[in-house]
């Protein structure tokens, strides 16, 4: 007997050093992600996303009543996170945010109360991640950190290429096409001026540049054969008008939106009426749940994107549309519309516009006078 409680005290003894040793390496691991990215960032994205956790936790508790709504949301916050996660390579909280996704795609086509428990109980657990990275940074970093609380303007492009510029990079390299240039134009100093615009403008970006890279550029050879260059370009242009209208487009030089395979997948999902206008179709895009990837992938095909990025430039008090840089002719649309015909693809851009104040602290949109 006692030979037989000094081998269980042992191997319960071994167990607790192996768990301990586990412990270890997997904080480890978290601070290699950490210190792969400026410290300042990571700091932003880990307090951002605790602090935005209740509006996941209230959607979750909503579910029951509202599942249509709720599930929007959800897709909306979890594609965010997600996204946002990728951006800076922390790809144990990308990985996670992905299967709540598959998750919550299986909820919403067929519901039952354990698959709802299961995915509060894993959403939590995500969150419980969360808060473990956030404890490591502030064991671990956060002496080093400086807060100065003060009225900062930075000029978009310089936004863009510290907070954008490496998941431009990321994207390409995961979808194994070059790195596409991007390039600005901000002749009237467009500037985004404090950290709450900051965060909707990263979320807005990280979708538009993710949806650029992914469904608008070809890869290499494709563009080779159509006589481009191996990388594709995404070009932003931000101009101000006399009466402070700010207006940003984004496009890029891939082949465009494909209006026939847009038109087909929609009528299949009931998304248009019997004979949709040019706008009817176009707002397609922005359905929560509409998508024309083949297939779901870490980087998109839930049909979250445009869906999201509306509601954040919303949240702004700013209007988004998808813009054809063309209008479609009577013969063209009745050619999408045709079973026969081949793909018709046209060129568009995104448009935002936002209404800026002129002197007020309250509108954190605006530029050097």
């Amino acid at each position: 007997l006692e030979k037989i409680l000094v081998s269980v005290r042992d191997v319960t003894e071994l167990k607790k050093l192996r768990a301990h040793a586990d412990e270890k390496e997997q904080e480890a691991s978290m601070l290699l992600e950490m210190l792969s990215n400026d410290l300042e960032k990571t700091e932003k994205f880990l307090e951002r996303s605790l602090q935005n956790w209740y509006k996941i936790d209230d959607q979750l508790l909503q579910f029951n009543h509202d599942p249509d709504q709720a599930g929007r949301d959800l897709y909306r916050l979890y594609h965010t996170l997600k996204g946002n996660a990728r951006s800076l390579n922390f790809s144990r909280i990308a990985d996670a945010v992905h299967s709540l996704e598959g998750q919550l795609s299986e909820l919403s086509k067929r519901y039952r109360v354990e698959l709802l428990e299961e995915l509060r109980y894993d959403s939590n657990q995500l969150h419980v991640l969360v808060r473990r990275y956030h404890s490591i940074f502030e064991q671990k970093f956060s002496r080093f950190m400086q807060k100065v609380e003060s009225f900062k303007g930075e000029l978009f492009e310089s936004f863009f290429e510290s907070n954008m510029a490496a998941t431009v990079e990321r994207v390409a390299k995961d979808l194994k096409k070059p790195i596409p240039v991007v390039e600005i134009t901000n002749p009237n100093r467009f500037l985004i001026l404090n950290d709450e615009i900051e965060e909707v403008a990263q979320n807005i970006l990280n979708h538009l540049i993710r949806n650029a890279v992914d469904h608008g550029i070809e890869d290499a050879e494709t563009r080779r054969q159509a006589g481009k260059t191996p990388h594709g370009h995404i070009l932003i242009d931000i101009k101000i008008d006399a009466e402070r209208l700010a207006t940003i487009e984004l496009r890029d030089d891939g082949r465009g939106l494909n209006l026939s395979r847009i038109y087909r997948l929609a009528v299949e999902k009931g998304f248009l009426p019997e004979n949709p206008t040019v706008e009817e179709l176009l707002e397609v895009i922005f359905k929560p749940g509409f998508s024309t990837a083949q297939s779901t992938t870490l980087i998109s095909g839930r049909g979250i994107g445009m869906d999201a990025v509306r509601h954040y430039a919303q949240s702004l008090g700013a209007s988004f549309e998808l813009v054809l840089e063309q209008p479609l002719t009577g013969v063209q649309m009745a050619k999408i519309k045709s079973d026969d015909s081949e793909d018709f693809f046209a060129s568009f851009c995104f448009r935002s516009q936002v209404q800026l104040r002129q002197g007020s602290k309250q509108n954190s949109l605006n530029r050097v006078s």
